[in-house]
């Protein structure tokens, strides 16, 4: 193994406060092969411990790429990892007044792009944009958005459907009207669910299928070309016991694979176990759970799914209502998590707090990611502080709880304590979460009472705060956040004086290692949040005393 030491009174390799600026893909301010041994024996300067690097993506009053108006509201955001964001922008001063004055744009990574604008005639000629829904960034810079169309030729036969666009022409996706490959045509779309490799989920009615009202119902997924069918009306269930009659609102992930509930017909329960939660990709289904079956803690029964999330491996997160249940209503509904080891509760009403001060009295939608870890908010009650500290998020895998966050927590290195939690609105692999909350106690009053932070259990970072200067404005109300595998957030916010104005920003937190002992560079555990340096972030190491950091293997 290769070992490397400075004497820190001679010249050193990298600057002295140890804080290595790695651009992506290049570590030019110190190379460390594979196996190395990074040692460093003392610290020049204390510890320097900066939050991060805030960017300026948009601004109100900035033009739109094509010079046809400038943007006044972003919203709607979606993030990938590649640092690129997608949203939704209300625009003033276009040509075509109220009929061109919405649009679709992805910045971050390069110039803003264009995706798709109020106004503009769909690819083919059939129709013109009119409203446009929340876009989802794919991994590669897709942006799939869904969209209500205006001078089609089917009226409201084909009206609806779903595009793509990475700054061409947009690309269709799936539409009313469009015939599918056994000649039926789709006549209506529910609810799509865009996935973050480009794939659209979508429950779909049906014309002229050969069994009539017995199978004019689908879910299909798509990227742009062929459609896949992922379950059909009037199919068999996967242990055959009933066929299936409605879906649900589906899941899909970054796989293409679909999680979905069904209702079902013909099954031996009759109401019992009329339901379940399957999942697929366009091959044989596999049953998830089922209406009927008992928790696997023995309390109830499941008689309901929602809030679906599916990860990459296959692992499912689903919401459900039980009934018959020891504590009635106060207990009826849980998280659960189905992976191959089996079904697993996450959390439950009714359930203590970790800390032990309250019991869970609610849950909110989860966030969840590939390693199978799902954070989600928990209202609280018979708390010690009343409504001061009934707000919590926490992470869990089917074992014990893990707190993140939680009201009458101290702000960390400032004034204020945290009273209302948003719920997370991302999680790393890690089990980092970013979250927006309002704190109490601040020495600004209402004018610096809201933020955004990231948090994984051991720390928590701010990402920014109302009253604080970006773009030479002051931000205030507004505050959306999205987050990617490197602990970027991306976020819309709007400025002072309060209004509709809003802009779009990149923050990018600064890593340290956070242990006292020597460790791995590519342990996670390591780093601030529990992140593992990538190209995008500054990095500290600035022991007390001297430790021994192995790698990176990269």
């Amino acid at each position: 193994m290769e070992s490397h030491s400075w004497n820190l009174m001679e010249p050193l390799p990298f600057q002295m406060n140890f804080r290595m600026l790695f651009p992506a893909g290049n570590f030019k301010r110190h190379r460390v092969s594979t196996g190395a041994c990074l040692l460093v024996t003392a610290s020049l300067v204390g510890r320097l411990v900066a939050a991060g690097e805030t960017v300026v993506l948009v601004l109100p009053g900035d033009p739109v790429p094509d010079g046809n108006g400038v943007f006044t509201s972003c919203f709607n955001p979606s993030f990938n990892d590649a640092g690129q964001v997608s949203f939704l922008s209300a625009l003033g001063g276009t040509s075509g007044q109220t009929g061109d004055n919405l649009g679709c744009f992805r910045a971050g990574g390069g110039p803003v792009l264009q995706i798709a604008r109020r106004g503009e005639t769909v690819p083919g000629g059939n129709g013109i944009f009119n409203t446009l829904g929340a876009p989802q960034i794919a991994i590669g810079g897709q942006v799939l958005f869904d969209v209500t169309l205006s001078s089609t030729s089917g009226g409201n036969s084909d009206n609806n459907g779903i595009f793509s666009g990475n700054g061409g022409p947009p690309a269709q996706v799936i539409r009313e009207g469009q015939a599918i490959p056994g000649g039926e045509t789709i006549i209506f779309l529910v609810s799509p669910q865009l996935g973050t490799d480009g794939h659209a989920a979508v429950p779909v009615t049906l014309a002229g299928t050969p069994g009539g009202t017995l199978d004019n119902a689908a879910i299909f997924t798509g990227t742009g070309g062929p459609l896949t069918q992922i379950v059909r009306k009037g199919a068999p269930v996967p242990d055959g016991d009933g066929t299936f009659l409605t879906f649900g609102f589906p899941a899909v992930s970054a796989s293409g694979e679909v999680l979905f509930p069904g209702s079902l017909a013909g099954n031996s329960g009759g109401e019992e176990d009329n339901a379940g939660l399957f999942r697929g990709s366009g091959g044989s289904l596999t049953q998830v759970v089922r209406t009927g079956q008992s928790s696997p803690d023995g309390n109830g029964r499941f008689s309901f799914f929602g809030q679906l999330a599916l990860n990459t491996g296959g692992a499912a997160l689903f919401y459900a209502d039980l009934s018959g249940t020891a504590g009635g209503s106060t207990d009826d509904s849980a998280l659960f998590l189905r992976m191959d080891g089996g079904l697993a509760l996450v959390a439950r009403e009714g359930q203590p707090a970790p800390d032990g001060n309250g019991t869970i009295a609610s849950l909110g939608v989860p966030q969840f990611n590939d390693a199978g870890i799902c954070a989600f908010k928990a209202e609280l009650a018979g708390t010690a502080g009343g409504t001061a500290d009934q707000d919590a998020i926490f992470r869990g895998t089917g074992g014990p709880l893990v707190r993140i966050v939680r009201g009458g927590q101290p702000l960390p290195g400032g004034t204020g304590s945290f009273v209302e939690i948003d719920t997370p609105q991302g999680i790393t692999a890690g089990g980092a979460v970013v979250f927006r909350a309002r704190l109490t106690g601040t020495s600004g009053g209402t004018a610096d009472d809201w933020g955004i932070f990231l948090g994984d259990g051991e720390e928590i970072l701010q990402v920014v705060r109302e009253g604080l200067i970006l773009g030479g404005r002051t931000l205030t109300a507004g505050l959306v956040p999205r987050l990617n595998a490197h602990g970027q957030v991306a976020f819309t916010a709007q400025f002072i004086p309060a209004g509709a104005e809003s802009g779009v920003f990149l923050h990018t937190p600064d890593l340290r290692y956070r242990r006292t002992n020597g460790g791995a560079w590519d342990s996670t555990g390591n780093w601030t949040l529990g992140l593992t340096p990538a190209g995008v972030h500054a990095v500290t190491i600035d022991p007390a005393a001297g430790l021994t950091v192995l790698g990176p293997t990269a």
